[in-house]
């Protein structure tokens, strides 16, 4: 008799393979969009904090960006666009009491100079943690991701 495998064996070893796959990549894929999710908010947060100091440092005026943790949204002065958090992200925000506009919205101004109030987003989504920071004495946009409160 010849040493290997018969058809049904393979063909046996074909179907449990394929419902490994089957079980185990969906959830791989889930958690890297869901990832991609979280790091593009972040990245939109981060640009719209740079772009409001940089039209407070090219206008010499005071700009202004709103936001709204409850909600998700943030709106900069006198410009048209939104941007939005997606809602599974939960967003804090830690800034100065005499930047708050109302009870869930504050405020983040930039100055001409390139100053600013200062700022700390703090941003959860799951297991996920990453902080956004504004320096109030540049306007110095950091990020840090999975950091320990």
């Amino acid at each position: 008799m010849n040493p290997g495998f018969t058809l049904v064996e393979l063909l046996l070893v074909l179907i449990i393979l394929t419902l490994l796959v089957a079980v185990v990549v969906p959830p791989l894929q889930l958690d890297a969009v869901d990832n991609a999710r979280f790091r593009q908010a972040k990245q939109e947060i981060i640009a719209g904090l740079r772009f409001s100091r940089s039209k407070a440092i090219n206008t010499q005026a005071v700009v202004s960006l709103a936001v709204n943790p409850a909600d998700g949204r943030m709106r900069i002065s006198d410009e048209d666009r939104t941007l939005h958090i997606p809602d599974d992200i939960t967003l804090t925000l830690n800034t100065a009491p005499s930047e708050q506009l109302s009870e869930n919205e504050s405020a983040i101004r930039f100055f001409p100079d390139g100053s600013s109030t200062g700022v700390e987003f703090v941003f959860r989504q799951g297991e996920r943690v990453s902080r956004i920071s504004v320096d109030g004495l540049t306007g110095r946009v950091s990020s840090f991701e999975g950091f320990e409160e």
